[in-house]
């Protein structure tokens, strides 16, 4: 393929978001998986602790095979320090808290790293791999086939960190231009429907907690969870102006609602 086939086209309609940018659209599938199992209460949407526990052991089932995840209490543990507010409910931004967790996961597993420091135990059963560095750690072999939806998401989210973070220093983290680039390829749409756009410098100071000048996964995971939120906030402002300039009757059917939209 010649330079010459590369398209570099601009767009001048206004910006969709979430738009298609890879990492743009893997976020919206975190928030389309979340309302999957979640109910809409008072303008919120909230999971229970069974619906709660279907989403984990559905969407999440790497994440709880091993560290001592599968046991059978450790799921109502994790609801309870994910439901900040203690309702009984885990709302979308307390949901994140779970989303930063199994990306972390992923991260260890896709560098064999051990996954299960947080819990400081692997599970006997369970393949240990010496890493070359001479910790070992657990290992789950992972194929895209066998992947949930939430999971190929995640992964997607990783790999749009690394194809950043490799252009230039450490391999795994990304300098100012890298989160400059990472952004204005893949959150575009995000930042145009920022009404308060911070400046690059703004955001790597911002992400930045230790101060080394570079974001690890962990950091830059810190602004993907604020546009995960930004993301799910949006899709309900459209749905809900769209249900009320075309529905001032509540108690219609929903489907004339796609009639007018389209």
């Amino acid at each position: 393929m010649s330079a010459s086939t590369r398209t570099t086209t601009t767009v001048h309609k206004p910006r969709q978001f979430p738009g298609n940018c890879t990492l743009e659209m893997a976020l919206k599938t975190v928030v389309d998986v979340f309302h999957r199992y979640s109910s809409r209460k008072s303008s919120i949407d909230l999971l229970d602790s069974k619906n709660f526990r279907k989403l984990m052991t559905e969407q999440a089932p790497t994440f709880l095979e091993d560290c001592g995840r599968g046991r059978p209490e450790y799921l109502e543990e994790l609801f309870k320090e994910t439901d900040l507010d203690n309702d009984r409910e885990v709302s979308f931004e307390e949901f994140t808290i779970v989303l930063a967790k199994l990306t972390s996961d992923t991260y260890y597993i896709l560098h064999e790293e051990d996954r299960c420091q947080p819990d400081n135990e692997c599970r006997l059963g369970h393949q240990r791999r010496e890493d070359p560095r001479g910790a070992s750690s657990c290992h789950t072999p992972q194929t895209q086939e066998h992947l949930s939806e939430l999971e190929k998401a995640i992964d997607v989210i990783i790999d749009v960190f690394h194809q950043y973070s490799r252009r230039e220093g450490d391999r795994d983290t990304l300098t100012k231009s890298e989160l400059k680039l990472l952004i204005e390829k893949q959150l575009a749409n995000y930042l145009k429907h920022v009404k308060n756009q911070a400046t690059i410098d703004e955001i790597m100071k911002d992400l930045d907690l230790n101060k080394d000048q570079q974001l690890s996964f962990n950091e830059t995971m810190l602004l993907i969870i604020r546009v995960t939120v930004a993301t799910h906030d949006h899709l309900h402002e459209v749905e809900d102006h769209q249900h009320q300039h075309q529905h001032p009757h509540q108690h219609q059917h929903q489907q004339h609602q796609h009639q007018h939209h389209h």
